[in-house]
Order: C-alpha cells, then sequence, then structure tokens
C-alpha cells in the first residue's frame, strides 16, 4: 500500500516539476530540443537542392529583375492604347512591356510557384532588393497610363456615380521620385 501511495504522490510531484512557473527550465528545455527540429541529412547537407527547381528559381528571379529594364514607349504625339483605350500621356512616358503571350504569362506564374515551393525565403529576399532608376520610371509611365486610363473609361461610360467611384477607388497612386520601389512591387504592378 505504501508504494502505491509514493507512485501516486510521484506522479503530480514530477508533473509539477515540470510545469512550474519556472521560465528558464522551460527556456532550457525548448533550447535543448530546438537542436532536433529540421531535417538533419538536409541541415549536414547530404541532401542537394533539385536542379530543375533550382534553374527554375534563378529563372524567376531573372524575369522579375528585367521587368522594366525594356520599357515601351508612347506615339510622339503622346497616345497609347496599351490598356485597351486610347488615352494621351506625357510624350516621353516609358510603360512597361504587356505580357501578351498566355505560354509567357504561364511559364512565368509557375517558375514563381516553383520557387516559391523551393527557397522561399531566398526568393522573397530578391523580391525585397530595390529596382532600378529604369525600372522605376517604367513603373511611373505605367501608373500614369493605367489612371488615365480609367479616366478615359468613366467618361466613356458616362454619368454613373457608383461607378465611377468604383473606378476612382482602382487607381494607383503616383510613383514620386523620392519613393523607393522594390522588386516584388514591380512584380506586383507587371
Amino acid at each position: 500500500m505504501k508504494k502505491l501511495v509514493i507512485l501516486v504522490l510521484l506522479v503530480p510531484m514530477l508533473a509539477l516539476t515540470m510545469i512550474s512557473c519556472d521560465a528558464d527550465m522551460r527556456s532550457n528545455l525548448a533550447g535543448f530540443m530546438g537542436g532536433f527540429g529540421g531535417n538533419v541529412y538536409e541541415s549536414a547537407g547530404f541532401i542537394e537542392e533539385n536542379a530543375a527547381k533550382a534553374a527554375a528559381v534563378e529563372a524567376a528571379v531573372t524575369t522579375i529583375t528585367a521587368i522594366g529594364t525594356s520599357p515601351v514607349g508612347v506615339a510622339e504625339d503622346g497616345s497609347t492604347s496599351t490598356m485597351g483605350l486610347a488615352v494621351t500621356v506625357d510624350p516621353s512616358t516609358k510603360l512597361l512591356a504587356p505580357q501578351e503571350n498566355k505560354d509567357d504569362q504561364n511559364t512565368f506564374k509557375n517558375g514563381i510557384e516553383t520557387a516559391l515551393e523551393t527557397d522561399k525565403s531566398g526568393f522573397l529576399a530578391k523580391l525585397k532588393d530595390p529596382a532600378t532608376d529604369d525600372q522605376k520610371e517604367a513603373a511611373k509611365g505605367t501608373i500614369d497610363v493605367f489612371n488615365n486610363t480609367l479616366d478615359a473609361l468613366k467618361t466613356e461610360l458616362g454619368e454613373n456615380d457608383e461607378l465611377n467611384e468604383i473606378l476612382e477607388n482602382l487607381k494607383l497612386t503616383a510613383i514620386g521620385d523620392e519613393d523607393t520601389l522594390t522588386q516584388g512591387e514591380m512584380l506586383a504592378l507587371q
């Protein structure tokens, strides 16, 4: 009987010891267990990254950093219908080149998905890189044409307060000279 009482008392005593208010013990245990997280073979370098996935990550990064580096201009009189409606902007305006080919769009989209599956943290770090001056200029022009296209659409659709409010809310914020852009923002704009 004495052995049973000791065993019954031993379990609550051990439980109280493990869940006591001593935060240091918990942090020590968490630190000890943290060493066992992750894949041992991967952290030791025994598993090599799939070459095809690594190539897809590199291709996605290359494509993103190329957005806006070959901008499209508008006509000499400043007119363009790149976004479906004819609008007039400053003749020196540069635009992001549209991705019109569906196969190229799908390849690009699949490359980004693969990059996020393969090396999410590395890929996201690349998206935080600053955009170049050429990219920034193309982004400014694209936003200008987009907003002007929305204004032209409002004019074409006539007086409809509800629809005009929706179109006004779709307008993008203009980019100032002091604003900084990232490669991720260029990707979102594209």
